[in-house]
C-alpha cells in the first residue's frame, strides 16, 4: 500500500525526488494529514497506531522504487551513487579504461 503511494508521489512531483523530508511530506499529505498544521505529536502518534509511515519506511521505500525505476531517480542519484561505485571499483583494483 504504501509503496504505490510513495511511487506515486515520486512520479507526479520531482522535487521528491533528491529530498527524502519534501517525499515524507507530500506523502503525508495524500493520507490527508496536514503537515503545515498538525503537530509532532499527532504525527507520532499516528505513525505509533500504524495510520501514517514513518519516515525511515517512505526512505526505504524511495530507493527500493528508484532502484527498479531509473525515470523516477533524482538529478542528484548520479552525483551520490556514482562516486560510492567509483570507489568501489578502484579498491578492487578496476581500472577505468
Amino acid at each position: 500500500m504504501y509503496k504505490e503511494i510513495v511511487k506515486d508521489t515520486l512520479a507526479q512531483f520531482e522535487e521528491t525526488r533528491d529530498c527524502d523530508q519534501k517525499l515524507y511530506a507530500f506523502t503525508l499529505t495524500k493520507f490527508k494529514f496536514d503537515v503545515k498544521k498538525a503537530t509532532a505529536f499527532e504525527l507520532i502518534k499516528k505513525v505509533r497506531a500504524k495510520k501514517l509511515p514513518s519516515l525511515d519506511t517512505v526512505t526505504r521505500l524511495r530507493r527500493m522504487i528508484q532502484m527498479d525505476n531509473p525515470s523516477l531517480r533524482g538529478n542528484e542519484y548520479e552525483a551520490r551513487h556514482g562516486n560510492k561505485i567509483q570507489k568501489a571499483l578502484t579498491d578492487l583494483g578496476y581500472v577505468n579504461t
